[in-house]
């Protein structure tokens, strides 16, 4: 698999660019505390995207809902937030430069809480949907921003780490929103999820408006950079995010129903296979993020995404609990330590002025990815979708070989 990465490309194995050392904004202690607060958010803005999951068996059982729930039904309610999302981060992202950080996350993280309390109010299908759009246009801004002011106060020589950090907040949306929202859900309040989600979008932003650096990637340039972003490696670089997300997230948003219906587990039991995947990603994320500063950071992410393929291609074989889980935890850990270093990647594509619309393009194709796959996905059965699935993360990780210089 080495051998593959390290494999000759279209010129792209050129020397390492330097990095010269950038003085800290704020004091390791006052660092730390901010990237903390920042994968706060990235937690809330996960629980909006994966709840999904846990809550599609039991919204069939919503009389109110229930008619709608048709496939593709279903693949509305998890794409919606996406593509909203993807609008929101690509209209603001040059926002979020001229502004700076903070101001959009704070307005942002309002926004999106009062949208997840509209979901506990929504009669029918149609309101709940216009409640997981707000949410996820909301989202799309709040994830862009916080993203790149991760970037903005960590150097690159360890901002893999960082990442890894902020990204594990995105992760433990998955061990502790799904358990959570599918007890809520057996015990038949579906809504109650969102209260939490809502409350929890209060405290971030209350702490991300404490932590961040009032100026933190504030800028004097509005759309006049948007050139920077017209070069074939960005375009290469975006496009992987988006295959490789989108591909992800819905194999994992849709294994509810499968587990359900091949009989490999219970929707009631399906909470321990999220506590556990989801743990394993944030420790993945959390422990392997200095692999990328330490080896390279595209080298690391696409070591990662040619075993997170393989791992797919292994997964349509399974038919039973042991083998979910002899393939789900590697996989679960593996797929999480390539986020971080890609996403540390990506922001240095860019100089810093820029870095605000380019993280917003980029969450945009994540959410491009969540809202498109879905779509495409239930049009077959799962098995088959591993098949696309494994397919569109195999071409993410050609983009990034043959087009992507490393840094």
């Amino acid at each position: 698999m080495i051998g593959l990465v390290q494999g000759p490309g279209i010129g792209v194995e050129s020397r390492p660019l330097p990095h010269p050392a950038q003085p800290p904004l704020l004091t390791a202690g006052a660092e730390r505390l901010a990237v903390l607060a920042l994968a706060a958010g990235a937690f809330v803005m996960a629980l909006n995207a994966n709840v999904m999951a846990a809550l599609l068996p039991y919204l069939e059982e919503d009389p109110l809902l229930a008619e709608a729930l048709t496939s593709s039904g279903k693949g509305q309610l998890v794409g919606i937030a996406g593509i909203a999302g993807a609008v929101g981060a690509v209209l603001l992202g040059p926002v979020v430069d001229k502004m700076g950080r903070r101001l959009p996350m704070f307005v942002g993280m309002l926004v999106f809480s009062l949208a997840s309390f509209a979901h506990v109010f929504a009669e029918g299908f149609e309101a709940l949907l216009w409640a997981r759009a707000v949410a996820g246009f909301a989202g799309g801004v709040v994830y862009s921003s916080a993203s790149a002011a991760v970037a903005d106060l960590v150097p690159y020589e360890r901002r893999a780490k960082a990442m890894g950090v902020f990204t594990a907040g995105m992760f433990l949306g998955l061990p502790v929103g799904l358990p959570l929202a599918g007890i809520m859900a057996e015990s038949g309040n579906w809504q109650g999820i969102y209260w939490v989600q809502g409350a929890l979008g209060l405290v971030s932003m209350v702490a991300i408006r404490f932590t961040l650096p009032a100026g933190l990637g504030k800028g004097t340039e509005f759309v006049a950079n948007l050139s920077r972003l017209l070069r074939l490696e960005v375009f290469a670089a975006l496009a992987s995010v988006m295959l490789y997300v989108g591909a992800f997230f819905t194999v994992v948003q849709l294994s509810g129903d499968w587990m359900e219906a091949s009989g490999i587990l219970p929707k009631n039991r399906q909470w321990l296979v999220w506590l556990i995947l989801g743990l394993c990603s944030a420790l993945g994320s959390l422990g392997l993020g200095w692999v990328g500063d330490r080896i390279g950071k595209r080298r690391w992410a696409n070591i990662a995404t040619l075993g997170v393929a393989v791992l797919l291609l292994a997964l349509s074989t399974v038919d039973g609990v042991v083998g979910l889980t002899m393939v789900g935890v590697p996989m679960a850990v593996i797929a999480a330590a390539r986020t971080a270093p890609f996403q540390a990647l990506i922001s240095e594509l860019v100089p810093g002025s820029t870095r605000g619309t380019l993280m917003g393009i980029r969450s945009a194709a994540v959410n491009l990815g969540t809202g498109v796959f879905p779509l495409l996905f239930v049009l077959g059965d799962y098995k088959e979708n591993l098949y696309l699935a494994a397919g569109g993360v195999f071409v993410s990780f050609l983009l990034v070989q043959l087009l992507v210089k490393k840094r």
